[in-house]
């Protein structure tokens, strides 16, 4: 029950908003995804080969199973990743209890290794966690053989172990821990040795037969091909002229052993003191929260008294050699892809430790029932509900670190795939290329187009239709007026990053009847909104977002001013959340004249909410990226005013932008309802 409840928590960490948490998709990642996108196609090299990045073909096959068989998305790249995130906290499980006989010990380790954050994160990228549930059953599977004095495991662990080197490169750390647990065992427990000589040659024997085969043919290929299998290994280690140049920068060192000493300094703080690295996290804490590092530390030190303990020192040796091969003797330490091994291991020192604490207070005597009052049922209550807590806590600091850190290109490859797949998407190169892996990746199978930057005119046809959409720069206003030229009638959008700054501009065609983002004259969702006389409100046009978490400019269209003043009317879609930033009326000159939301005076008795809640008001959120700092948020699943007010400008004919946003993953889909007389 104790296991089931921590995969559970495990599982929810690992495959809640799978699609948009981290919102990020890093072109490694995207690079993984084309390359099982190619073994699919049977466009890529045979098995017994390398692809992308030097890695192993077999290493593509875990995205290759999830673009397979869950969706050829996002969602089936991250899919693969979760689920062997998940193996892992149950792999540990498996080792930590095989290795000391300990339920109890196995459940804290997995628990803490469930809620960690660089674990969660990790177990939601292709590639980095690849190499880790091989590995964490192999080694389960070993000490099982060891501890029951039996032969037939040892094969089924040469398989697993021989899986997990063709997998990402970290996964090759084994090369190194197998040997050293070897001979750890037989110059530190002879007798023991001596003893089980037998069992001993019988274990390395099949051990070695079950590596054999998991490596098949590509044991050839790769004796073959070294240069090309150690290249990435090579442009990263520590002592490569070009790494050791840059770190002598980077940190201000004169010498290698200067930058050496800084090296091991940054990779042993890392789990409570120093950061991330890489660009595929850059998570700027260390990889414990400060209530578990404490344990981590205690662990190593337990774990280093009594290092003649096999199991303790098998897990030292563990940490050790990941931490100075994918660290110390690396580029840039600590860079976590490479570090995700480590995790376990340091989860199991920090269960090891906080065991230890428990048995040392009397509180491992196992009780009748966990109702019972007794110390260790009160003790063992206590650490649920910690766990509870932290994993929520963690869960929410990961949230907000990721759901609105994407790059323009994820975001512009979110925007596409939100499309339908007929709209084809163009661009003039500049500054962005669509064929670019995480466009390429995300936007699948929209047809992807870069025309060449000076394209005006009739060529611009050649981004076929007749549903296309233009990627464009906002600092390249001219190529908007080309485009805009061409199809006037198209719908103009501005996308935000996570600080409010214009990335893109998107400029959307539909002609061939094609659902998405568009002006509609019979929206087909029910207005939540009333008119001061009583009646529903009916909209004339309609906005419906997307999860990107940015604030969005809705080009409404055409109004035309009579009488010196335009009545408009706003309101929330039923079963969204909306949001009324500004009115923006752009006359013939090529004046703005902007409105904001909070500053307008509506009809009726309208006052607007200071915090959220189903109060039927409008709450005045305050939030930077809004236009002047704030907008008008009405929520879902309650019934508001309709905004209506009369806007005084001269009479012309004005094209109308409402400033709104497009949405979240924790909200869903925005919408807005707008009307004009």
């Amino acid at each position: 029950m104790t296991l089931a409840a921590i995969l559970g928590g495990a599982a929810w960490l690992r495959f809640h908003l799978l699609t948009a948490i981290p919102q990020e998709l890093h072109g490694d990642m995207a690079s993984m995804g084309l390359q099982a996108r190619d073994i699919l196609a049977g466009v890529a090299p045979g098995l017994f080969h390398q692809g992308w990045a030097e890695i192993p073909m077999l290493g593509f096959y875990p995205s290759v199973i999830g673009l397979a068989f869950v969706s050829n998305s996002i969602l089936g790249l991250n899919f693969a990743p979760a689920a062997e995130g998940l193996l892992t906290v149950f792999g540990l499980y498996l080792l930590a209890w095989r290795l000391f006989d300990s339920h109890r010990l196995a459940a804290l380790a997995a628990a803490i290794l469930a809620v960690n954050i660089p674990h969660i994160h990790f177990s939601r990228l292709a590639a980095y966690m690849d190499p880790w549930p091989w590995f964490l059953f192999a080694f389960a599977l070993l000490a099982h053989g060891l501890r029951s004095r039996k032969l037939w495991p040892f094969p089924l662990a040469g398989l697993l172990a021989g899986v997990s080197l063709q997998m990402y490169y970290s996964g090759r750390a084994a090369l190194f821990i197998l040997p050293a647990v070897a001979l750890y065992l037989i110059f530190l427990h002879p007798q023991a040795a001596r003893r089980e000589w037998r069992l001993g040659l019988g274990a390395v024997a099949l051990l070695g037969l079950g590596v054999v085969i998991a490596l098949g043919p590509s044991l050839i290929y790769f004796l073959q091909h070294t240069d090309a299998l150690l290249a990435r290994s090579r442009a990263v280690f520590l002592f490569h002229p070009s790494v050791m140049t840059h770190l002598m920068g980077k940190y201000g060192a004169d010498t290698p052993a200067a930058v050496a000493w800084e090296q091991i300094k940054r990779s042993v703080l890392m789990f409570n003191a120093t950061h991330d690295t890489s660009t595929q996290f850059g998570y700027a804490h260390p990889m414990f929260t400060a209530l578990l590092s404490p344990w981590v530390l205690l662990g190593a030190g337990y774990s280093l008294r009594r290092w003649r303990r096999p199991g303790l020192g098998y897990v030292l040796i563990w940490l050790i050699i990941i931490l100075v091969t994918g660290s110390v003797l690396t580029n840039n330490a600590p860079f976590w892809p490479r570090l995700v091994g480590v995790l376990p291991a340091a989860a199991l020192l920090a269960g090891a430790a906080l065991h230890a604490a428990l048995k040392g207070l009397g509180l491992d005597q196992p009780g009748r029932s966990l109702l019972e009052p007794t110390p260790t049922a009160i003790a063992t209550l206590g650490l649920v509900m910690a766990f509870l807590l932290l994993g929520q806590r963690n869960w929410r600091d990961y949230f907000q670190s990721v759901n609105n850190n994407a790059r323009a290109q994820a975001r512009i490859g979110r925007y596409l795939d939100a499309l339908p797949d007929s709209v084809t998407a163009c661009s003039f190169s500049q500054p962005y290329h669509l064929n670019e892996r995480t466009i390429a990746f995300l936007a699948w199978p929209h047809q992807l187009l870069d025309l060449d930057p000076g394209v005006t005119g009739p060529l611009l046809d050649a981004c076929p239709g007749p549903d296309r959409v233009w990627i464009l720069s906002p600092h390249e206003r001219s190529q908007l007026l080309r485009v805009q030229r061409r199809w006037p009638e198209g719908q103009l959008r501005e996308h935000r990053d996570g600080v409010g700054r214009v990335v893109f501009l998107s400029y959307l065609i539909l002609r061939g009847g094609a659902a998405a983002i568009e002006r509609s004259t019979s929206p087909p969702i029910a207005s939540s909104a009333y008119l001061p006389q009583g009646d529903l409100f009916q909209p004339q046009s309609l906005y419906v977002g997307d999860v990107s978490s940015t604030v969005a400019s809705w080009r409404v269209g055409p109004v035309e001013v009579r009488g010196g003043q335009v009545i408009l009317t706003v309101g929330p879609i039923a079963g969204h959340d909306a949001v009324f930033d500004y009115a923006e009326f752009l006359d013939v000159d090529g004046q703005r004249h902007r409105f904001e939301a909070e500053a307008l005076t509506y009809e009726g008795d309208i006052r607007f909410a200071e915090e959220p809640g189903q109060d039927r008001r409008w709450w005045l959120q305050r939030f930077d990226p809004f236009s002047d700092g704030a907008g008008l948020v009405a929520q879902k699943g309650e019934l508001v005013p309709a905004l209506r007010a009369r806007i005084a400008l001269p009479d012309g004919l004005y094209d109308l932008t409402i400033g709104t946003f497009t949405g979240d993953p924790a909200n869903g889909v925005f919408a807005l309802g707008v009307a004009v007389e």
